[in-house]
């Protein structure tokens, strides 16, 4: 059973997100992630490249896991060779990765300081 803010956001076409009990608007999800990115740049790459790995997404992974947008723009979520995972944690649609790669029947893990999925055991 959907509540009335639920309603709402399917009817609007709003991407919004459950987090516990609330419902959050995913582009303000984004717009946060991106204000932090931009105040981590101007403090040191140190803080950059950490704030980045959390909230953003490693375009540079993509690309040199030869990788791209699609015809729509999206770019993947993982590398299918390898199974990296290019969205930090807290990327504003990670949950919809966890999701997707859980439906797949893969578990996403922690190696070496990236996040990877692989086939459930």
């Amino acid at each position: 059973m959907f509540d009335k803010l639920d309603k709402f956001s399917r009817e609007k076409r709003i991407p919004r997100k459950r987090l516990g009990d609330k419902l959050v608007n995913v582009e303000s999800l984004y717009e946060k992630s991106e204000r932090k990115i931009e105040r981590a740049k101007s403090k040191s790459p140190e803080r950059f490249e950490k704030i980045n790995k959390k909230y953003g997404y490693d375009e540079a992974g993509a690309v040199a896991a030869g990788l791209g947008p699609d015809e729509t723009g999206h770019w993947p979520s993982r590398d299918p060779i390898t199974g990296r995972i290019f969205k930090g944690k807290k990327h504003p649609t990670f949950y919809k990765t966890l999701q997707g790669e859980k439906e797949a029947g893969y578990e996403v893990y922690k190696k070496g300081g990236n996040l990877y999925s692989r086939e459930n055991k």
